[in-house]
């Protein structure tokens, strides 16, 4: 008798397994058995359960209810104490003082943006080799709302602010990529008006 290649042998159990599967579902499947009918259960069955029977059994669900019924219990009212008198006191005028921005300095990192060689975009109507830059926004507040056009020194590096930026962290302005380049340790910068 001629032997049969493994793919063939493998192919042949694969089947005789997968056609066994099937006959065993089909034949359990033919034969079902007929739907039981539920009865009711009696009313006699059911008992009432009381948290008193589990802590203790002697208690009756009316002793139980007992314990948690609140009942008032009559107090002295308190007699009215007299509300001294009070002089008037003579009348202060507020002095009102104009708000002085004592901050002149912002801490955090200083990053770029607008460099000609890599595709970045720059400010309209600035050219990209100016010493421009976005206030973040810890730097626009410390300034106040006229921010915009001031001139502030990034570690000694004078930048004029022209734009805004969505900055987070300790991200506190971003720069033209022209004066980031001369920011002495821009990781690390400390801006002063």
């Amino acid at each position: 008798m001629a032997r049969l290649p493994r793919h063939t042998l493998r192919v042949i159990v694969v089947g005789l397994i997968l056609a066994s599967a099937l006959a065993l579902f089909v034949s359990t499947s033919g034969t079902s058995r007929s739907p039981s009918i539920a009865t009711p259960v009696p009313a006699s069955s059911f008992r009432g359960i009381y948290y008193g029977d589990l802590v203790e059994p002697t208690r009756t669900a009316e002793t139980y209810a007992y314990d948690y019924m609140v009942t008032p219990t009559p107090t002295a009212s308190p007699e009215p104490t007299p509300k001294p008198t009070v002089k008037p006191k003579t009348k202060v005028r507020a002095v009102v003082k104009p708000t002085i921005r004592s901050r002149s300095k912002v801490v955090g990192v200083a990053t770029w943006y607008c460099w000609p060689s890599y595709p970045s975009v720059c400010t309209r109507g600035f050219p990209s080799g100016g010493a421009y830059g976005a206030a973040g926004p810890e730097l626009r507040s410390a300034l106040g709302p006229n921010w915009r056009g001031k001139t502030v020194y990034v570690n000694g590096v004078r930048v004029k602010l022209i734009d805004f930026c969505a900055c987070g962290g300790n991200h506190v302005i971003d720069v033209y990529h022209a004066t980031w380049v001369k920011i002495p340790h821009p990781s690390s910068v400390t801006i002063r008006w």
